[in-house]
């Protein structure tokens, strides 16, 4: 790599830098040469995103739950779509065109992933800004919370599962996200995420402001989004994986198909448009756990453990040998599990929030698990 910088801007930063620049001559460099290059760039800011490392400790890859704030280190697969939010997010600020970007998709398809590990980390970031992640069923509290933040910020406000809260009868979150786009005094805007077929129910509900949402589609990803999503959080723990292993696991993404609808976004060149993402990240989770050295994972171990359906069904095996719950349990568990499930009147599927004083009869020994 070879730079030529006059005497005068060698001060200047990284302004001086970008304007005296004519040429980086990279010679023989590929793609895996300059991937750690480009990472360790954007982590010291040079770039529109901001790149964040794996918190110590931390397993890299975070299983069957959505990743959190804290994983933004291993947060990959969905570079494209960051960077397009957070420019939209911007001048969504800027010209308050719109009050509420909502991050729209399938089950199993990274949602809250893009949120709470892609987006909100991005902002925690940015001067000028305030995020806020309230709880949507508690409106009193984010309200309050909304207020206290002074009138120079901006606030961004996350809602992850908005579908979850949308049929509630008591409308505690249509009060909350018309507190939030209404108000004149304070510049705030926010993002959530929404299946798909929720949203029809939601701008119902939402009534007039729903003119203020900005939707933005979730999409399938690519063949390489997911090489990025298998390899690089190993690397960034420090691992490797068998290349062996990641052809097989690339080779079981793309015949697990099921096709979601994602009749609202573009086509992206190579999509796999597949639920296997929630599989992936199962299996993922279990050969890390199940690696045979300090920092291999392999094809061996994969198929030792019985691809996809036998990762899923080792999950499910683990966690009903720790519940220890009797027949009695497990009938009381079994109802509980159905009353979470909501179907609507097109027959579509959805999670449903419930509380423990709506079971009815005597608590498993396991209800801890329904919270």
């Amino acid at each position: 790599m070879f730079l030529h910088l006059p005497p005068a801007s060698r001060d200047l930063g990284t302004a001086g830098l970008t304007a005296d620049l004519q040429r980086i001559v990279l010679p023989a460099v590929t793609e895996s040469h300059g991937e750690p290059l480009f990472r360790e760039l954007m982590a010291i800011g040079l770039g529109r995103l901001r790149s964040f490392r794996l918190v110590t400790g931390r397993p890299p890859y975070a299983g069957l739950l959505p990743l959190q704030e804290e994983d933004a280190g291993v947060f990959f697969g969905r570079r494209e779509e960051t960077r397009s939010l957070v420019d939209l997010i911007e001048k969504l600020a800027k010209y308050r065109e719109k009050r509420m970007v909502l991050l729209i998709g399938p089950s199993g398809s990274g949602k809250s992933s893009l949120l709470r590990a892609g987006i909100i980390p991005q902002f925690r970031q940015r001067p000028g800004w305030k995020v806020v992640v309230p709880d949507p069923l508690n409106h009193e509290t984010a309200m309050r919370e909304m207020d206290a933040v002074p009138s120079n910020l901006v606030v961004l406000m996350g809602l992850d599962q908005i579908d979850e809260a949308v049929t509630e009868s008591d409308g505690a979150i249509f009060a909350l996200l018309r507190y939030a786009v209404e108000r004149p005094q304070k510049r705030c805007l926010v993002i959530g995420t929404l299946r798909s077929e929720s949203l029809a129910t939601f701008n119902e509900r939402l009534g007039a402001i729903s003119d203020l949402i900005e939707r933005f589609v979730v999409g399938p990803l690519t063949r390489s989004d997911y090489r990025g999503i298998i390899e690089l959080p190993a690397q960034a723990a420090g691992g490797s994986l068998d290349p062996n292993l990641v052809d097989a696991l690339l080779a079981d993404v793309a015949s697990s198909r099921v096709v979601p609808d994602y009749s609202q976004a573009e086509s992206r060149s190579g999509s796999i448009s597949s639920d296997a993402l929630p599989l992936l990240a199962v299996t993922l989770r279990q050969l890390w756990d199940l690696r045979t050295s300090a920092s291999e994972l392999t094809l061996t171990t994969y198929e030792r453990i019985g691809r996809f359906d036998g990762a899923i069904a080792r999950t499910a095996e683990a966690v009903m040998a720790a519940s220890r719950l009797d027949a009695d349990d497990l009938a009381q568990l079994r109802r509980a599990f159905l009353g979470m499930v909501r179907i609507d009147r097109d027959g579509h599927f959805s999670r449903r929030p419930l509380r423990l004083n709506e079971v009815r009869g005597r608590q498993p020994r396991g209800a801890s698990a329904l919270r």
